[in-house]
């Protein structure tokens, strides 16, 4: 499914590889309640795919929402184009409310992974705090430029073209990767070639190249590893901090084919059985 709004902030927008739910109550105000700015799912057109009732769900939609353009995707597969346009606007309408340090923005496809609707749909949650997690990374980066003067990911990027063996596909302005120590069997970055710290200040053609080459990916793991679940992340900056120099946003995709057990939970380590490079060739190999 996808919902598009044309001027202002959509209230809610669907997307199939990148489904944006979120909520913005009193749309032109302030004063949106912030359980309802955090996060907001799309209810209402009843969990079922049968074409029928998505169908009548939409037309009923577009009489109430004319300004709103919905279509359909049968398929469910979650492998159309992402509305990142859509994410980038709420992003930026949230970053002028100070209670928020860091937005996530995050889908969990299939049940495995953690989704609990049946059509594709992802989510948008902005927190007052920067988690750890993030807080880890970015100061990994940090030390990184500290010590060459140059960012981590884009110095990925110059190894990975050179070494070729863990490149998935690439086009103009993105390249997908199998990381070179990945935490889950055919875990894949897609990092744009452009230096840039956050995702919501990519230029409009990034935005279709990411669109492009994530539907893709996306064609070649359902190919490949029979539609498995997957969660998909955008890593960008938090708010409250001026990471240009040093940070380079990016997807992280991480099929759910083995589960974090004990061992995991317990140390922080992961045991991963496929090598980078094998599962890299496997997906450019799939064929679609």
């Amino acid at each position: 499914m996808n919902i598009k709004r044309s001027g202002g902030i959509a209230a809610i927008a669907l997307v199939g590889a990148l489904a944006l739910a979120s909520c913005a109550a009193n749309e032109g105000g302030t004063d949106t309640p912030a359980e309802s700015t955090l996060s907001g799912n799309l209810v209402g057109a009843g969990s079922s795919a049968q074409g029928s009732a998505q169908e009548a769900w939409i037309a009923a939609f577009q009489t109430a929402n004319p300004e709103v353009t919905v279509t359909y995707d049968p398929t469910g597969s979650g492998a159309s184009l992402p509305n990142s346009r859509a994410a980038r606007e709420r992003m930026q309408d949230l970053r002028q409310d100070r209670r928020f340090r860091y937005i996530s923005l995050f889908k969990n496809h299939g049940g495995p992974a953690g989704a609990t609707l049946e059509h594709p749909h992802s989510q948008l949650i902005a927190l007052p705090i920067v988690p750890a997690f993030v807080l880890e990374e970015i100061e990994g980066a940090r030390r990184h430029f500290a010590q060459k003067e140059r960012c981590v990911f884009c110095d990925i990027l110059r190894q990975e073209v050179a070494a070729g063996s863990r490149v998935i596909l690439e086009n103009a302005d993105m390249l997908a990767i199998a990381p070179y120590a990945p935490r889950f069997p055919f875990e894949t970055w897609i990092v744009p070639r452009r230096h840039r710290s956050r995702f919501e200040e990519a230029p409009p053609h990034e935005y279709e190249s990411l669109a492009r080459l994530l539907k893709a990916l996306l064609l070649r793991v359902n190919r490949a590893l029979e539609s498995p679940s997957y969660n998909l992340i955008v890593h960008t900056s938090p708010f409250s901090e001026d990471t240009s120099d040093f940070y380079h946003w990016h997807l992280e995709l991480m099929p759910r084919l083995t589960k974090v057990a004990g061992f995991e939970w317990g140390t922080g380590l992961y045991i991963n059985p496929t090598s980078p490079e094998e599962a890299a060739r496997v997906l450019r190999d799939a064929r679609v």
